[in-house]
């Protein structure tokens, strides 16, 4: 078991340092968290894939001969677009559920890691089920949250677009790019306020509403940073992704079924990476803001003096 840090305030370079330590510690750990639903994933997507490949091979023929119905200007009948909507709607649920025990579970065993605690693989992957519905419905209410905003602005745009354009063109244009930019401010301070609510949800016990009311409270003060980490990991991500790429040769491989397994391969191993890096970082920004907040530190201190008898 290794020794509980000492808390403190973290810088954006900070975190990512403690973050790479921690995995590099119990690196199997953190790898197969973030693996295994993963390659999970990529095998239910071949299954949806071949499952929809007939229809998709009927509308292709129509297409090619020119056999299309009168009445179906678009090549699709009924029946292609129940199986693909079928198709969408289900390889959409079945994503959603595997990726939100993937970080739920990364999240737990972070959390543990740095507190000292030991922590098994199936250990991590059961708080994850547990938490599921509490994750994905918080995940959803951020989603619509954000959603909102950009309707609104959509609706904006054009309104002030209306109004601008009866007056003069340049006014039109730029009251529907003051629209577009606090649209986009509105929807980055909604990520960096909601950032840490899978960890509430996880760390806390928390319901989705009390988890997204927490996370935004502990961001106060914070979100400048927490944008800073957003897109540091960000970087990471797509440095990782293209390292990767590179390094299984995936895209110089002229035999197509080669070129989709050194894909995979290639997304597998970004993944198994990218994952615990994010989602730990995730988990010691909420310590972090917890220190800055709450005393965190002070607490577990205390919490840590011996008691009387």
């Amino acid at each position: 078991m290794q020794p509980a840090p000492t808390l403190r305030p973290l810088g954006i370079g900070d975190i990512v340092d403690a973050v790479i330590t921690l995995v590099r510690a119990r690196p199997l750990l953190f790898v197969v968290i973030a693996a295994l639903p993963q390659l999970l994933f990529s095998i239910l997507a071949r299954a949806f894939g071949f499952a929809s490949a007939p229809s998709i091979d009927r509308l292709s023929e129509r297409i090619r001969t020119g056999t299309l119905p009168d009445d179906q200007p678009f090549a699709l009948t009924r029946a292609d677009v129940a199986e693909v909507t079928t198709v969408l709607l289900v390889g959409g649920l079945v994503a959603v559920v595997i990726f939100t025990i993937q970080a739920g579970a990364l999240v737990h065993a972070s959390a543990r890691r740095y507190l000292g605690e030991e922590v098994a693989i199936a250990d991590a992957f059961r708080a994850a089920l547990g938490a599921a519905p509490r994750l994905i419905a918080a995940g959803i209410l951020a989603s619509v949250g954000v959603v909102v905003i950009f309707l609104a602005a959509v609706l904006a745009f054009f309104a002030l677009a209306f109004v601008g354009a009866s007056v003069a063109g340049v006014v039109g244009a730029l009251l529907s790019l003051v629209a577009i930019f606090a649209a986009i401010a509105v929807a980055f301070y909604l990520s960096a306020s909601w950032l840490v609510a899978p960890v509430v949800v996880m760390r806390e016990d928390a319901g989705p509403i009390a988890a997204l009311r927490r996370s935004w409270w502990l961001a106060s003060g914070s979100r400048w940073r927490i944008l800073g980490l957003l897109m540091l990991l960000l970087v990471l991500q797509v440095v990782l992704g293209m390292l990767f790429s590179l390094l299984f040769l995936a895209a110089f491989v002229s035999d197509s079924t080669m070129g989709t397994v050194l894909e995979e391969a290639a997304n597998l191993a970004a993944a198994a990476v990218a994952g615990p890096l994010q989602w730990g970082a995730f988990t010691l920004l909420y310590y972090d803001l917890r220190v800055r907040r709450e005393a965190y530190d002070l607490r577990l201190a205390a919490e840590a003096l011996p008691r009387g008898g």
